[in-house]
């Protein structure tokens, strides 16, 4: 009786500390180091794609962390760049509306490898093409040209800095006219930007460049100034405009007769004021020349 009971109890007791020592040897095999490869994301075209990286925990070595690639077209993994318990590399050759799957991988102290996957997607966008520079123009209009925006997207005319007088007459048109002044000259930057609804968006510029002249030559009316003077009077001028002198176009005021030599703030201001007068009759002539516009008139 007392030795059947020993003979019943002591197999229980070794099933028991077999139990217990299979257990200890998993948790002594355990990996003791993990990878975060972060989490899915999208991008629109020409944005930067980098992959990043996080491990923690005991590595057999650091610098034996990795990406590649497990899914999607070939792209390729530049250099990894490993600072402290995060490792980026940046990937090139990717083609909107495709998605790619990246994997970090590591092998822990204890020998065990870890990784993670992500994956990336690349949204299908419109490129901006804004056309061609429009240089050295006479003021009246001319054509943009734009390329069209795609399914589900908008495209928009905008002025980067100054217009200098310039308006574009459908700005959601890529072939809109645009009118340029007969009172202004310069160069105006101007923006075509593609915008999707997937909320990807891209944008193009080109320059224009306005001569700029009146094609109407006047010196503006006579005038009969204040008897009373001090010892000199002056006034302002008001004349057709002739241009700045973009691509040669400009006016220039000459005196031709008078009591005394005025003298002008500006000979070529079609504004420019006019001072050391004095009692008597002055003739003024504005002549503007140039490839847009050429005449005078006193």
């Amino acid at each position: 009786m007392h030795f059947q009971y020993f003979k019943t109890v002591c197999p229980r007791i070794s099933v028991f500390l077999i139990i217990v020592f299979s257990a200890l040897t998993v948790q002594l095999k355990a990996q003791n180091c993990t990878v975060n490869s972060g989490v899915p994301q999208s991008f629109c075209p020409g944005q930067p794609m980098v992959l990043k990286g996080i491990f923690t925990g005991l590595f057999y070595n650091s610098s034996n962390a990795v990406w590649s690639q497990v899914g999607g077209p070939a792209v390729t993994i530049g250099t990894p760049l490993i600072s402290g318990d995060t490792i980026k590399a940046t990937v090139t050759g990717y083609a909107p509306g495709n998605t790619y799957t990246f994997r970090i991988t590591a092998r822990c102290a204890d020998g065990s490898q870890v990784y993670q996957d992500v994956v990336y997607t690349t949204l299908s966008s419109s490129t901006a093409t804004a056309g061609s520079n429009i240089s050295a123009t006479c003021p009246g209009t001319v054509n943009l040209s734009a390329n069209s925006p795609g399914t589900g997207e908008t495209g928009a005319w905008s002025f980067v800095g100054g217009s200098n007088g310039m308006s574009v007459t459908t700005p959601s048109s890529p072939t809109s006219t645009l009118t340029l002044p007969t009172g202004q000259s310069g160069t105006s930057t101007l923006q075509w930007t593609i915008t999707n609804t997937n909320g990807c968006s891209s944008s193009s510029t080109i320059t224009v460049t306005n001569i700029g002249a009146n094609p109407s030559v006047s010196a503006g009316s006579n005038q009969t100034l204040s008897n009373c003077y001090n010892l000199t009077q002056s006034t302002g001028l008001s004349a057709s405009y002739g241009g700045n002198g973009t691509n040669g176009q400009i006016g220039t005021w000459s005196f031709i007769s008078g009591p005394s030599t005025p003298t002008f703030s500006n000979i070529n201001s079609n504004n420019s004021s006019l001072s050391n007068l004095v009692t008597g009759t002055y003739v003024l002539r504005w002549t503007v020349s140039g490839p847009c516009v050429n005449g005078s008139a006193q």
